[in-house]
């Protein structure tokens, strides 16, 4: 599940094994997590192996204490991909034996007419349990996002917060109520209003994503945090684009490699 990999290596180096490991991730094990690690800690290799799909860089030497925390970080991360790869392969599962017991009713009314009302009442009263089951493994989903230890928002068209996780609201010091139906220019100093709107606009250009970008925000307490940002333009519920945006904290890591 948890694979160290150093950059430097001899016939094949680390970004390309990393790349080829990404490539057969679905099929070997989709909760696979890579921990990329070298003596090389320069920014620019660093953003190259989080491009590639490392969940983390460890810059040798390495101090243990650095090392138990981004382990930690690691297995945690490994457990809730595990956890909800779980659960989706049990609603999966669930969904497929319902279609295959909804096609065997649709049979029986056929050749048994006369049952047609029985077997209906039977099928609405099944598909309310399935409904049930569903919203039940959504809200199981979602407090798999609310526990998440990176920030999540989800914004509209307009860059309207429509959704946060607790670990959002904690990185920009605001409640969910503070956060949602206003703009993000609304919730940064000012001076970060360019840089943001002009991140965002970039969907707007026809680009679908936004992978690894380091951006220096300040919270309303007036901290300044650099966060590693990944987004993507997805179509909503109601048919509307909206912008997800992932963030993760790494102003300590950022600290300890400048010390």
């Amino acid at each position: 599940d948890l694979v160290l990999l150093d950059l430097r290596m001899p016939q094949m180096d680390g970004l390309e094994l990393l790349a080829a490991v990404q490539r057969l991730k679905a099929s070997l094990n989709p909760v696979l997590t890579t921990i990329m690690v070298s003596a090389y800690g320069d920014m620019g290799n660093i953003r190259r192996a989080m491009n590639a799909g490392a969940f983390d860089f460890l810059t040798k030497p390495m101090d243990f204490q650095d090392i138990k925390i981004t382990l930690d970080k690691a297995v945690e991360h490994v457990r809730q991909l595990k956890s909800a790869l779980e659960k989706e392969q049990l609603a999966q599962e669930a969904l497929r034996k319902a279609n295959e017991e909804l096609e065997m009713r649709v049979e029986a009314r056929t050749a048994e007419l006369e049952k047609a009302n029985t077997q209906l009442h039977q099928e609405i009263m099944e598909r309310k349990q399935w409904e049930e089951a569903l919203k039940r493994s959504e809200k199981r989903i979602r407090n798999i996002i609310e526990k998440a230890p990176i920030g999540i928002h989800v914004t509209d068209e307009n860059g309207i917060f429509e959704f946060v996780n607790p670990a959002c609201c904690r990185s920009y010091c605001y409640s969910p109520e503070e956060l949602i139906g206003k703009h993000f220019t609304q919730v940064v100093p000012e001076d970060q209003h360019e840089f943001l709107t002009d991140s965002y606009n970039r969907f707007a250009d026809g680009q679908a994503e936004i992978l690894g970008e380091e951006w220096e925000i300040e919270n309303r307490d007036g901290e300044k945090l650099t966060v590693l940002a990944d987004a993507a333009r997805v179509i909503g519920y109601d048919g509307h684009p909206k912008t997800v945006t992932f963030i993760t904290d790494i102003t300590n890591r950022k600290q300890m490699e400048q010390e």
